[in-house]
């Protein structure tokens, strides 16, 4: 489904509308450029794409450029609350990323700046949720996806309740994928999903795809 067709089916409007951008918002992300996207896309050819743990954008517009090089119609939801995770909340240091009015974190709107500022939001649309209530709306609509991408908690249990959750969403064909191979909680995750459901994984030193 394209992001109007999302649209519809969530029964959302879009949340660009009336919104002013920032100027020059911070656009960085680790691994956010990762040579898995261009593999899985050129691979799958997706219709849509999910996307758990968005920060500001990085990957969600490397993915939006990449399936418009190949004219792929596709609709991306990126499902993220948009107030950090427990690494940006230990340190006076560390919370400055997460942009506090208030106290409450605004770096949400870097992240629609910057998909606004790359002119992906024809493509990209963002879901504020915790990515268990997303993956239950997401069921509750009959939506299903392509690919989907995880990258939001890096802890053990997180990163295997959220592979569960969104396996069920995907595809015949299509494929579940993530990054931080470096972090032994994501291998202990994703090895944990693979022997219950006996799947196998591919992997390099960042990035994983286990393929539906």
């Amino acid at each position: 489904m394209n992001k109007s067709e999302l649209l519809n089916r969530l029964e959302m409007t879009d949340p660009y509308i009336g919104f002013t951008q920032r100027i020059n918002p911070p656009a960085w992300g680790l691994h956010s450029h990762s040579d898995i996207f261009p593999f899985l896309i050129e691979n799958v050819r997706p219709q849509t794409i999910i996307e758990v743990g968005s920060w500001l954008g990085a990957s969600a517009i490397f993915m939006a450029q990449n399936c418009r090089q190949r004219n792929l119609d596709c609709g991306i939801i990126c499902v993220d609350t948009w107030l950090g995770s427990i690494e940006h909340w230990r340190t006076p240091t560390d919370r400055l990323q997460l942009d506090l009015k208030n106290g409450f974190p605004t770096f949400y709107e870097n992240f629609l700046s910057n998909i606004l500022r790359l002119q992906c939001d024809d493509m990209v649309l963002p879901l504020p949720l915790p990515s268990s209530i997303a993956a239950a709306l997401l069921k509750e609509k009959n939506i299903t996806v392509d690919l989907v991408y995880i990258d939001g908690s890096h802890a053990e249990l997180d990163v295997y309740n959220d592979m569960n959750a969104y396996w069920e969403l995907i595809n015949k064909n299509g494929a579940l994928f993530g990054d931080d191979w470096t972090w032994p909680s994501v291998v202990s995750a994703v090895e944990r999903f693979c022997k219950e459901k006996d799947l196998h994984v591919e992997h390099d030193a960042i990035n994983w795809f286990i393929k539906k």
